[in-house]
């Protein structure tokens, strides 16, 4: 802010609020439509967004230096937030690195805050998403134990049905039977 006058300083203002807006839409969506967080989106979904910030980022810390590097807790975060396992923990592994890398390239001094940062937020966002999976499988669980439950119930009531009407039929058999050998013993 201090630097808003020359186009360096501009230029990190807009990449930090077009980034904050581009994490925020993500998030929102993704909230939105809360099975996607339990569930790996479509790429054609995440791929947009992540390429965004990333791109937004990278601008972020040209234009801001040390400070810019804060945008890739948020971007650990939305890897973790949309993509598979396996691909999350490789993001969030390169980001860690190239913050580290960076920082001491760049003279910036150890960045093992900033790491610490990026993997507790990235541990909290896939704890939440095991939760939410697990939350998930549960509903879908208790959907299949009710449907379970009412073929159960048909089919008691069926073998009731057949077991009453069975027996009925039967006295009826047994019964007309009877009569027919009375008939034959005394007519009236």
């Amino acid at each position: 802010w201090r630097h808003r006058g020359d186009l360096r300083g501009l230029l990190g203002i807009v990449a930090t609020v077009a980034f904050a807006a581009a994490y925020m839409t993500l998030w929102m969506r993704m909230r939105r439509h809360r099975t996607r967080l339990a569930f790996d989106p479509p790429v054609a979904f995440t791929a947009p967004y992540l390429a965004a910030l990333v791109m937004l980022g990278a601008a972020m810390i040209a234009c801001l230096g040390e400070r810019g590097l804060a945008c890739t807790v948020y971007i650990a975060v939305a890897a973790v937030m949309v993509l598979p396992f396996r691909l999350a923990v490789t993001a969030v592994a390169i980001l860690i690195a190239g913050s580290l890398g960076l920082g001491a390239a760049a003279g910036w001094g150890s960045e093992i805050g900033l790491a610490f940062g990026i993997t507790a937020a990235s541990v909290a966002i896939f704890g939440m998403r095991t939760v939410m999976r697990r939350n998930a499988d549960l509903v879908v669980a208790e959907h299949e134990n009710a449907r379970l439950a009412v073929d159960n119930e048909r089919n008691r009531f069926a073998r009731d049905l057949h077991d009453i009407l069975g027996h009925s039929l039967t006295v009826i058999t047994v019964k007309a039977e009877l009569a027919q050998r009375l008939i034959d013993v005394d007519p009236e």
